[in-house]
């Protein structure tokens, strides 16, 4: 039977949870305190007065104190049967107790250690009121709850166990302390079952409490239980903290923690200082795995100093989302991401492992390295993007459902050379509007499918750097393969397979146009293109389109120059296979070794290769294109090569097959043409070279 005592602190436990404000969020509590087992009332029949040196005693019984103070002789045991101490002080010189017989009303002084390292804590044991309390209230769970955690440390624990706890705690008593609920020692395991729950005091003020904190210590394991914020309970004032703070920890474990709704971030990794400073104390070695974040206000996990950092097999679901609380909308704080890493100026994140989590409706990103070397990305499941903005030898790869995209670096000129030596690949992306995005410098993309994306990969002020081997199919109307804008120097895309049923195999706008982008070269070569309509390069400079395979349709240029378009097959079943026009300026342009074979018999809609000028506006001038060595196959009533409004050219060892209209069909001046194996020309002009053309 449960004695008096114990049933009355269940009264007024059940009391204070019906009794107080009703500002807090509906909690489900437990129908009962935890109590320890087996609990005696008999009173025990002996006192400690002539207790002999190595003496073993078994608490059977109630032994009361009565405030008195007792000072035992070496070596002294106390084991637990279902007895307790209470009210006075024990000395020890050598000896043990059982954690069982610890309480809040026996001081323990002297040379002493747990009878065993594992201390089972019961909230009713150490005066911590569970349920609904005013602040000061809470504020006592937090001094009660740190004072056993100091108290089992110093007597040898090495796990802190919890079964049962529903309370709050609140740890800045109206001024901030920067004190955490517990601050957690060296080499100590604080498990807790599913069946705790530790809460953070709402306040009105600019910080409520951590709960945990890690600061300069080693060897540490939290497991279990769940961690809930102020989030939506917080006074009017604008403000927070975060639930999990591991400020300089070291060989650090979290397993299946719950941290959820606080005003701040859940979890955050940092360190004792800055790396130039001679106490640095870095987090090293911290591997937070199987935990559940939701809803925190800022990021449900952030990194912004450390190194070893593991991150596996977590569930992040809603960070930085817009929340209806008590006072009013709960919004989200900036940057809103469910895992990010982001040193600031100063600090370093180095060798951090992000696996085989699964991040949902995160406000802006799912996974972000906004910094940091070595940063692997691998194994996730995530609904909006993930990637890095500035990371040197980051990794995104072999991710199965990326259904966000992928963010490949910032396009900012501080952001350039800053990330280097990154890797996208073995990634699936699905249904989502830019399937990769790729800035700044130094990467490899290769390996990936993207399925369903509006564009499948985006290049934008991208160096050095290679996209092969990737695989993109798309049923979306209207979308695109490889898109590029602003500029790429040094680029190569080659051994791509795209697909799209109704989109255009690539999309290149305004690439290179500008001045002081004049000597890039982006390369696209060797890639197989299946897609329902013609691919556009138009306002580009300096690409080469050279050794691809096209079908279904083939692709055009406009407004252009310094292009290349060598070795090609393009066989289109529909539109031109390729086409030329301006309505500004389309100049230096190399279309060499080519093969052109439209399948279409649409009348006068289905040419080989059609150049023009579009309006009556557009600028004359001496275009310098190249057409030679080309093999043209036309269908139907369609022209093979049909030029319009283009000066300059040359024209020559071409191979013209068609059927119905004139192999050339030209409208132009100071051109050459010659040597064509064709059928029949149409030539007008002044000052053209026409010869051997037959």
């Amino acid at each position: 039977m449960k004695n008096i005592i114990y049933s009355l602190l269940l009264f007024i436990c059940c009391i204070t949870i019906s009794c107080s404000n009703d500002n807090f969020e509906e909690m489900d509590l437990d129908s009962e305190v935890d109590l320890p087992p087996n609990v005696v009332t008999t009173p025990c029949d002996f006192d400690l007065s002539n207790v002999a040196t190595g003496t073993t005693i078994i608490l059977n019984c109630i032994l009361d104190l009565k405030g008195e103070t007792i000072t035992l002789p070496p070596n002294v045991k106390f084991e637990f049967e279902g007895g307790d101490i209470k009210n006075g002080k024990l000395i020890f010189n050598g000896g043990t107790i059982a954690g069982e017989l610890l309480n809040s009303s026996l001081e323990i002084e002297g040379d002493v250690k747990l009878e065993n390292p594992v201390f089972k804590f019961y909230a009713v044991r150490w005066e911590i009121v569970e349920g609904k309390v005013d602040q000061p209230t809470a504020y006592k769970n937090h001094e009660y709850i740190q004072k056993v955690v100091d108290i089992v440390k110093g007597l040898g624990a090495t796990t802190f166990e919890i079964n049962h706890i529903n309370a709050f705690f609140e740890s800045n008593n109206g001024v901030f302390s920067n004190t955490p609920v517990v601050e957690l020692p060296s080499d100590l395991h604080f498990k807790m079952s599913d069946n705790s729950y530790l809460r953070v005091f709402p306040v009105d003020e600019i910080y409520s409490a951590r709960i945990f904190r890690i600061s300069g210590k080693k060897n540490i394991i939290v497991s279990g239980g769940h961690l809930i914020g102020d989030r939506l309970n917080h006074g009017p004032t604008d403000g927070g903290n975060v639930l999990f703070e591991i400020k300089g920890g070291q060989d650090v474990i979290i397993d299946n923690v719950e941290m959820s709704f606080s005003s701040s971030s859940g979890l955050t990794v940092n360190s004792v200082l800055f790396p130039n400073d001679a106490d640095y104390f870095p987090s090293k070695n911290v591997v937070i795995k199987n935990c559940l974040f939701d809803s925190n206000r800022t990021n449900n996990l952030s990194v912004t100093d450390g190194m070893d950092i593991t991150i596996d097999n977590c569930k992040l679901y809603r960070a930085g989302i817009d929340l209806k609380g008590q006072f009013g909308p709960s919004i989200g704080v900036a940057p809103r991401i469910g895992i990010v890493v982001e040193p600031v100026q100063g600090q370093v994140v180095d060798r951090v492992h992000i696996k085989n989590n699964t991040v949902d409706e995160s406000r802006t990103n799912s996974i972000l390295a906004a910094g940091g070397y070595n940063i692997i990305i691998s194994g996730n499941t995530a609904d909006a993007p993930v990637g890095w903005t500035t990371a040197t030898n980051a990794q995104v790869i072999n991710n199965p459902g990326l259904n966000g995209g992928i963010i490949g670096g910032l396009d900012l000129p501080y952001a350039l050379s800053v990330s280097a030596n990154n890797i996208i690949s073995g990634n699936t992306v699905r249904n989502t509007n830019t399937g990769i995005y790729a800035t700044n410098d130094d990467i490899k993309i290769f390996n990936n499918k993207i399925i369903d994306c509006n564009n499948g990969i985006m290049v934008r002020n991208l160096a050095d750097s290679e996209i092969y081997n990737n695989t993109i199919t798309s049923s979306k109307e209207g979308s695109f393969g490889i898109s590029g804008q602003k500029s790429a120097n040094n680029v190569v895309v080659r051994n791509n397979t795209v697909k799209l049923s109704d989109g255009r195999s690539i999309n290149m706008v305004g690439m290179n146009k500008e001045s002081e982008f004049e000597e890039n070269k982006l390369t696209i070569r060797n890639n197989t293109f299946e897609c329902g309509k013609s691919g556009i390069i138009t306002f580009s400079n300096g690409i080469d389109v050279d050794d691809n395979n096209f079908t279904l349709s083939g692709f055009g240029l406009t407004n252009s120059i310094n292009i290349s378009v060598k070795n090609n097959t393009i066989i289109s079943q529909s539109e031109n296979a390729f086409s030329i026009n301006k309505t500004e300026s389309t100049k230096n342009i190399a279309v060499t070794g080519n093969t052109f074979n439209n399948t279409s018999s649409t009348r006068l809609g289905a040419y080989g290769v059609r150049i023009y000028t579009v309006g009556n506006d557009a600028a004359t001038e001496d275009s310098n294109i190249t057409f030679n060595n080309n093999k043209i196959n036309v269908k139907g009533t369609n022209y093979g090569l049909h030029i319009k409004n283009f000066d300059g050219m040359s024209i020559t060892d071409n191979t013209i097959e068609i059927q119905d209209l004139v192999s050339i069909f030209f409208r132009g001046n100071n051109s050459t043409i010659q040597n064509n194996n064709v059928s029949s020309v149409d030539i007008e002009g002044t000052n053209n070279t026409v010869s051997n053309n037959q």
